[in-house]
Protein backbone atom coordinates (compact mmCIF):
# COMPACT_ATOMS: atom_id res chain seq x y z
CA UNK A 1 0.00 0.00 0.00
CA UNK A 2 1.41 3.39 -1.02
CA UNK A 3 1.57 6.28 1.37
CA UNK A 4 1.07 9.72 -0.29
CA UNK A 5 4.35 11.55 -0.73
CA UNK A 6 4.87 14.57 1.53
CA UNK A 7 5.16 16.91 -1.45
CA UNK A 8 1.76 15.77 -2.75
CA UNK A 9 0.18 16.34 0.64
CA UNK A 10 1.74 19.80 0.84
CA UNK A 11 0.49 20.68 -2.64
CA UNK A 12 -3.03 19.59 -1.72
CA UNK A 13 -2.95 21.70 1.44
CA UNK A 14 -1.74 24.79 -0.50
CA UNK A 15 -4.49 24.35 -3.09
CA UNK A 16 -7.22 24.18 -0.44
CA UNK A 17 -5.75 27.14 1.44
CA UNK A 18 -5.73 29.20 -1.77
CA UNK A 19 -9.41 28.47 -2.39
CA UNK A 20 -10.28 29.48 1.17
CA UNK A 21 -8.28 32.70 0.93
CA UNK A 22 -10.02 33.61 -2.32
CA UNK A 23 -13.37 33.86 -0.54
CA UNK A 24 -13.26 37.57 0.22
CA UNK A 25 -15.89 40.13 1.05
CA UNK A 26 -18.37 40.46 -1.84
CA UNK A 27 -21.37 42.57 -2.78
CA UNK A 28 -24.72 40.90 -2.11
CA UNK A 29 -26.75 43.81 -3.43
CA UNK A 30 -26.34 47.57 -3.69
CA UNK A 31 -26.75 50.75 -5.72
CA UNK A 32 -23.88 52.93 -4.50
CA UNK A 33 -22.85 53.72 -8.08
CA UNK A 34 -26.23 55.32 -8.85
CA UNK A 35 -26.55 59.09 -9.20
CA UNK A 36 -28.07 60.69 -6.09
CA UNK A 37 -31.35 62.55 -6.60
CA UNK A 38 -31.79 64.01 -3.14
CA UNK A 39 -31.60 63.26 0.57
CA UNK A 40 -34.10 62.55 3.36
CA UNK A 41 -33.61 63.65 6.95
CA UNK A 42 -33.43 61.29 9.91
CA UNK A 43 -34.31 62.94 13.21
CA UNK A 44 -36.14 62.34 16.47
CA UNK A 45 -39.52 62.13 14.73
CA UNK A 46 -38.65 60.38 11.46
CA UNK A 47 -36.80 57.10 10.95
CA UNK A 48 -35.74 55.76 7.54
CA UNK A 49 -35.14 52.27 6.15
CA UNK A 50 -34.15 50.47 2.99
CA UNK A 51 -35.40 46.98 2.17
CA UNK A 52 -33.61 44.26 0.24
CA UNK A 53 -34.21 40.70 -0.88
CA UNK A 54 -31.46 38.11 -0.79
CA UNK A 55 -30.74 35.74 -3.65
CA UNK A 56 -30.73 31.98 -3.81
CA UNK A 57 -28.12 31.26 -1.15
CA UNK A 58 -27.23 32.18 2.43
CA UNK A 59 -24.68 34.92 3.11
CA UNK A 60 -22.53 35.83 6.11
CA UNK A 61 -23.19 39.54 6.62
CA UNK A 62 -19.96 41.54 6.99
CA UNK A 63 -21.01 45.17 6.50
CA UNK A 64 -23.66 47.55 5.21
CA UNK A 65 -22.73 50.83 3.56
CA UNK A 66 -24.87 53.96 3.19
CA UNK A 67 -24.34 57.48 1.86
CA UNK A 68 -24.91 59.83 4.80
CA UNK A 69 -24.18 63.47 5.60
CA UNK A 70 -25.81 66.80 6.41
CA UNK A 71 -25.25 66.45 10.15
CA UNK A 72 -27.10 69.20 11.99
CA UNK A 73 -26.74 70.82 15.39
CA UNK A 74 -27.13 68.79 18.54
CA UNK A 75 -25.70 65.65 20.06
CA UNK A 76 -25.33 62.77 17.65
CA UNK A 77 -27.40 59.83 18.91
CA UNK A 78 -28.58 57.20 16.45
CA UNK A 79 -28.92 53.47 15.95
CA UNK A 80 -28.63 51.12 13.00
CA UNK A 81 -30.46 47.80 12.99
CA UNK A 82 -31.37 44.96 10.67
CA UNK A 83 -34.98 43.87 11.09
CA UNK A 84 -37.43 41.45 9.56
CA UNK A 85 -40.17 42.42 7.13
CA UNK A 86 -43.89 42.69 7.85
CA UNK A 87 -47.00 44.02 6.09
CA UNK A 88 -48.79 47.16 7.29
CA UNK A 89 -52.51 47.87 7.18
CA UNK A 90 -52.09 49.36 3.68
CA UNK A 91 -50.74 46.07 2.33
CA UNK A 92 -47.17 47.43 2.04
CA UNK A 93 -44.03 45.58 3.06
CA UNK A 94 -42.39 47.62 5.84
CA UNK A 95 -39.83 47.12 8.64
CA UNK A 96 -40.84 45.06 11.65
CA UNK A 97 -39.09 46.84 14.52
CA UNK A 98 -40.37 44.20 16.92
CA UNK A 99 -37.97 41.71 15.31
CA UNK A 100 -34.42 43.06 15.56
CA UNK A 101 -32.03 40.62 13.91
CA UNK A 102 -28.71 42.47 14.10
CA UNK A 103 -27.24 45.69 15.46
CA UNK A 104 -24.31 47.68 14.12
CA UNK A 105 -21.56 49.98 15.25
CA UNK A 106 -22.51 53.46 14.06
CA UNK A 107 -19.71 55.25 12.14
CA UNK A 108 -19.02 58.98 12.21
CA UNK A 109 -21.42 61.10 10.15
CA UNK A 110 -20.28 64.54 9.00
CA UNK A 111 -21.77 67.60 7.35
CA UNK A 112 -20.54 66.50 3.92
CA UNK A 113 -21.87 63.34 2.31
CA UNK A 114 -19.74 60.21 2.22
CA UNK A 115 -20.14 56.45 2.10
CA UNK A 116 -19.94 55.12 5.65
CA UNK A 117 -19.68 51.49 6.68
CA UNK A 118 -21.70 49.76 9.40
CA UNK A 119 -20.22 46.63 10.98
CA UNK A 120 -22.45 44.06 12.72
CA UNK A 121 -21.78 43.78 16.46
CA UNK A 122 -22.21 40.00 16.20
CA UNK A 123 -22.08 37.54 13.31
CA UNK A 124 -25.29 37.12 11.34
CA UNK A 125 -26.32 34.93 8.41
CA UNK A 126 -28.69 36.37 5.82
CA UNK A 127 -31.00 33.58 4.72
CA UNK A 128 -31.68 32.89 1.04
CA UNK A 129 -34.73 34.47 -0.63
CA UNK A 130 -35.61 36.53 2.44
CA UNK A 131 -36.71 40.15 2.85
CA UNK A 132 -34.77 42.34 5.28
CA UNK A 133 -34.74 46.02 6.25
CA UNK A 134 -31.80 48.21 7.28
CA UNK A 135 -33.14 50.87 9.64
CA UNK A 136 -31.57 54.17 10.75
CA UNK A 137 -33.19 56.17 13.51
CA UNK A 138 -32.39 58.80 16.14
CA UNK A 139 -32.36 57.56 19.70
CA UNK A 140 -33.03 60.73 21.69
CA UNK A 141 -35.41 63.69 21.49
CA UNK A 142 -32.52 66.16 21.02
CA UNK A 143 -30.49 64.04 18.60
CA UNK A 144 -28.68 65.86 15.81
CA UNK A 145 -30.45 65.28 12.47
CA UNK A 146 -28.60 63.79 9.50
CA UNK A 147 -29.49 62.89 5.92
CA UNK A 148 -29.52 59.71 3.82
CA UNK A 149 -29.17 60.11 0.07
CA UNK A 150 -31.55 58.39 -2.34
CA UNK A 151 -31.67 57.85 -6.10
CA UNK A 152 -34.39 57.80 -8.74
CA UNK A 153 -32.90 54.66 -10.30
CA UNK A 154 -34.03 51.16 -9.37
CA UNK A 155 -31.04 49.55 -11.13
CA UNK A 156 -28.65 47.69 -8.81
CA UNK A 157 -24.87 47.62 -9.13
CA UNK A 158 -23.22 44.98 -11.34
CA UNK A 159 -22.50 41.78 -9.46
CA UNK A 160 -25.53 42.11 -7.19
CA UNK A 161 -27.06 38.75 -6.37
CA UNK A 162 -30.06 40.09 -4.49
CA UNK A 163 -32.39 43.01 -5.18
CA UNK A 164 -33.50 46.22 -3.48
CA UNK A 165 -37.17 46.35 -2.61
CA UNK A 166 -38.48 49.70 -1.35
CA UNK A 167 -37.49 52.52 0.95
CA UNK A 168 -39.64 53.27 3.98
CA UNK A 169 -40.14 56.02 6.54
CA UNK A 170 -42.28 56.80 9.57
CA UNK A 171 -45.07 58.92 8.05
CA UNK A 172 -46.38 61.30 9.24
CA UNK A 173 -43.38 62.32 11.36
CA UNK A 174 -43.69 61.25 14.95
CA UNK A 175 -46.47 58.75 14.23
CA UNK A 176 -44.30 55.66 14.36
CA UNK A 177 -46.28 54.32 11.39
CA UNK A 178 -44.09 52.89 8.63
CA UNK A 179 -45.04 53.60 5.01
CA UNK A 180 -43.35 52.24 1.93
CA UNK A 181 -41.72 54.60 -0.61
CA UNK A 182 -41.31 52.87 -3.97
CA UNK A 183 -38.95 53.76 -6.84
CA UNK A 184 -36.59 55.96 -4.81
CA UNK A 185 -34.26 53.61 -2.95
CA UNK A 186 -31.66 54.93 -0.54
CA UNK A 187 -28.03 54.54 -1.56
CA UNK A 188 -26.86 51.36 0.12
CA UNK A 189 -24.53 48.38 -0.23
CA UNK A 190 -24.92 45.05 1.58
CA UNK A 191 -21.69 43.05 1.74
CA UNK A 192 -20.79 39.58 2.89
CA UNK A 193 -19.45 36.17 1.99
CA UNK A 194 -21.55 33.34 0.58
CA UNK A 195 -22.08 30.44 2.97
CA UNK A 196 -20.38 27.37 1.47
CA UNK A 197 -19.98 23.80 2.64
CA UNK A 198 -16.94 23.29 4.83
CA UNK A 199 -13.88 21.93 3.00
CA UNK A 200 -12.52 18.80 4.71
CA UNK A 201 -9.06 19.11 6.21
CA UNK A 202 -6.27 17.50 4.11
CA UNK A 203 -5.56 15.08 6.97
CA UNK A 204 -9.19 13.89 6.81
CA UNK A 205 -8.90 13.27 3.10
CA UNK A 206 -5.67 11.29 3.57
CA UNK A 207 -7.06 9.24 6.45
CA UNK A 208 -10.21 8.46 4.47
CA UNK A 209 -8.14 7.48 1.44
CA UNK A 210 -5.93 5.18 3.48
CA UNK A 211 -8.99 3.54 5.02
CA UNK A 212 -10.57 2.89 1.64
CA UNK A 213 -7.28 1.50 0.34
CA UNK A 214 -7.17 -0.98 3.23
CA UNK A 215 -10.77 -2.06 2.56
CA UNK A 216 -10.17 -2.58 -1.15
CA UNK A 217 -6.96 -4.50 -0.44
CA UNK A 218 -8.78 -6.78 2.00
CA UNK A 219 -11.62 -7.41 -0.45
CA UNK A 220 -9.17 -8.16 -3.23
CA UNK A 221 -7.23 -10.53 -1.00
CA UNK A 222 -10.36 -12.46 -0.05
CA UNK A 223 -11.60 -12.78 -3.63
CA UNK A 224 -8.28 -13.83 -5.16
CA UNK A 225 -8.41 -17.59 -6.02
CA UNK A 226 -5.92 -19.70 -4.10
CA UNK A 227 -3.51 -21.95 -5.99
CA UNK A 228 -4.16 -25.68 -5.92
Amino acid sequence: MRIPHRSAVAALFVAISSVTAARGDSLLVGNLSAAPAGADTINASTARAQGFLTGGRDWNLTSIEAVLGGLGAGTFSASATLVASTTNTFGEKVPDLATTLATFTFPTVGTTFSTVSFTPTTSFVLKANTNYWFVLQATSANAAPFDWRYTNSTVVDPGSEGSLTAAAATIPPGSGVWRSQANQPYLIGINGTPVVAAVPEPSSWITGGLGLSCVFALIRRRTTPTAG
